[in-house]
């Protein structure tokens, strides 16, 4: 999103050095914006390319998503995904080791149900009835979940226009072991599907495909698929099945 209170438009201008003065007249424009400057706003084909990859990387899609943001995001797809071996999980570990290696503690399994502060210093509490204080907290869950473990003291406070976001985008992903016979030997590692409507919500699928030789990640003979589309939250039923 575009900077729209003094606050914001004071820090952006603090970062800023010389040589990015050139790109003032950008800072309110969209990615959709450059789409239509270059003519390509009827171009659906091409826009729901873009809005697939936007919505994988911001939540949001070309028509909203800031356009030096958006220029950022869609150079990672043009410079082409790093494969970790082993999955994500590996990166996981490893920065689960650096920070106890410099004295600080995980706690795995344990969820944040209510955030509250007092004076300088928040307090988060767990599940467990567990509380711990810190000077600041960093969270990943989407908005609308995070306004829920907030104090109504915090969320008085937060600007408008992050009490109303209320829209949340999740990600529906089914995973898969094929064997190794079945897969094509030229088949990508990582592919964008684009779909027509009523195959997924986002008119995407996002497929995810471990190297050959990833032992880590699926037994020998065997590889793993990751699918994925992008769905909206707002209403859903979430049911956990044993």
């Amino acid at each position: 999103m575009s900077p729209k209170t003094p606050q914001e438009w004071r820090y952006l201008f603090s970062s800023l050095g010389l040589s990015d003065v050139s790109l003032l007249p950008l800072f309110t424009k969209t990615v959709a914006d450059l789409v239509k400057k270059h003519g390509l706003e009827d171009c659906q084909s091409f826009i729901h390319l873009l809005d697939g990859q936007i919505i994988d990387s911001m939540q949001t899609t070309t028509e909203h998503c800031s356009l030096l943001m958006g220029a950022f995001a869609l150079d990672v797809y043009h410079e082409g995904a790093f494969y970790v071996e082993g999955e994500l999980f590996i990166l996981a570990r490893k920065l689960q080791t650096f920070i106890e290696h410099h004295g600080g503690e995980v706690k795995l399994h344990c969820k944040a149900i209510h955030v509250e502060k007092r004076g300088a210093l928040f307090t988060v509490e767990d599940e467990y009835k567990q509380r711990y204080k810190a000077e600041y907290v960093v969270s990943n869950l989407p908005l609308g979940q995070l306004l829920g473990l907030l104090e109504e003291r915090i969320v008085q406070n937060l600007s408008p226009k992050i009490k109303e976001r209320q829209g949340t985008v999740g990600a529906c992903t089914m995973y898969f072991a094929l064997e190794e016979r079945v897969i094509p030997s030229d088949s990508p590692l990582f592919q964008q599907v684009l779909t027509g409507k009523g195959v997924a919500e986002g008119e995407h699928v996002f497929l995810s495909l471990s190297k050959k030789g990833d032992t880590l990640r699926a037994p020998d003979g065997y590889r793993t698929l990751a699918c994925s589309t992008h769905v909206h939250l707002d209403g859903m039923l979430i049911v956990n099945k044993c």
